[in-house]
């Protein structure tokens, strides 16, 4: 799709590729995907690979800043009956047996109540409850210094609004985890939950974490620079870990500006005496993080709160040990103490505590590699996953 509309590779939401990728080897299923952009130029349709896309251009009247803005509040809020009108014209188009919406952040959603075929939602983060929780662990003086993290809260904010109509409209929701499965009971009048699993890119399927090439003490973490994903926590659990070990050194994969949150960030770092321990990665593909895992000690993930994170899921099946805070469904995909380590939400000390452990005692630290990989290979296992899903889409087209 990339290529025949001439636009650059995005890195992110590898899960739906593989997926595709997978569905592709069906000839029963015929896919259609429909996907908007202010990125694009035109819409248009076409076929490609075994399926049917219809790439929706969806821009503001002008590009001035202030349309720019209002474009992004405006779709975060109310619905947009010409938008609505592009999808409803591509299912006449393509007359799906039933529609599969990836995620509730966007309005796909909102026209579950505007079609015949039955509709699934497939849970990713759920914004109602990732707002709350926006800013981490910074104070109400300092969130008023970060000019676009205020604007993404705002924008969060209403586009959880929008997400809980998407939630009242949908009947049919596929989760990972008993968290997503407790939000679809707290947001959903009549939504019936199935369990389905996310595909993980194969490039995390060939390759193993072993202690016995550990030569240094190394933490990774991929995230993204949000508050809420933690990583001034992390940075605070670093300069504790130094005082003991003054090898350890912390590599951060992911887009860490040199303004906003992310100045701040290299700021602490500095400030906190640990800034000659810290690389800002930038944005890794694939095998570039399969390089940084199975290079790594520990891999840490310290969110203020998660459903299942694919940078969760990759390190398990690439098997670095792992220390990831106990928030939202993290606890469905790690077994504390079996499969890694759990600590609380905005700890620093207990994650530098949790973090020693992998440091002071090899035998847990590849205990839980090996049985981590294990469990995630079976969880992840494509033909599983798309078994099921199939059957899901079976069950709900039989319905219609």
């Amino acid at each position: 799709m990339t290529t025949h509309l001439n636009i650059p590779i995005d890195q992110g939401g590898g899960w739906i590729i593989s997926l595709l990728d997978a569905m592709r080897d069906h000839s029963e299923v015929e896919l259609g995907i429909v996907c908007s952009s202010s990125s694009f130029e035109r819409t248009e349709v076409f076929s490609e690979n075994g399926a049917r896309y219809f790439c929706i251009s969806h821009r503001p009247p002008t590009n001035s800043a202030p349309a720019r803005i209002a474009n992004h509040l405006y779709y975060s809020y109310f619905e947009d009956q010409a938008l609505t009108d592009k999808y409803l014209r591509a299912f006449d188009d393509f007359k799906p047996d039933l529609i599969h919406f990836h995620g509730s952040e966007h309005s796909y959603g909102l026209i579950a109540d505007k079609v015949a075929m039955p509709c699934v939602l497939s849970l990713q983060g759920i914004l109602s409850e990732y707002y709350k929780v926006y800013f981490g662990r910074l104070g109400s003086f300092r969130r008023l210094t970060f000019v676009n993290e205020m604007f993404g809260y705002v924008r969060m904010r209403l586009r959880a609004r929008q997400e809980r109509k998407i939630f009242r409209r949908v009947k049919h929701f596929l989760g990972r985890t008993e968290w997503d499965r407790a939000c679809v009971e707290k947001y959903s009048l009549q939504g019936k939950y199935y369990w389905g699993g996310e595909l993980i890119r194969p490039e995390f399927f060939e390759y193993h974490w072993d202690i016995s090439k550990k030569t240094d003490r190394r933490i990774v973490a991929i995230v993204s620079c949000l508050p809420y994903k933690g990583i001034d926590v992390l940075l605070n659990a670093v300069a504790r870990l130094q005082i003991r070990f003054p090898d350890v050194s912390l590599h951060i994969g992911g887009n860490i500006p040199f303004s906003g949150f992310g100045a701040y960030l290299r700021n602490m770092a500095d400030e906190l005496g640990i800034r000659n321990k810290v690389t800002f990665l930038g944005k890794l593909d694939a095998l570039q993080i399969v390089g940084e895992l199975e290079g790594a000690h520990v891999f840490v993930l310290p969110s203020f709160l998660e459903n299942s994170p694919n940078s969760l899921a990759e390190a398990q099946l690439i098997g670095t040990p792992i220390v990831a805070t106990n928030a939202g469904g993290v606890s469905s995909m790690l077994d504390d103490g079996k499969t890694g380590l759990l600590c609380p939400v905005n700890d620093d000390k207990i994650m530098a505590d949790k973090i020693c452990r992998f440091f002071d005692d090899d035998l847990l630290a590849q205990t839980c590699s090996d049985q981590s990989r294990l469990v995630s290979r079976e969880r992840h296992n494509s033909p599983n996953i798309i078994n099921s899903l199939l059957d899901v889409y079976q069950k709900l087209a039989k319905g219609s």
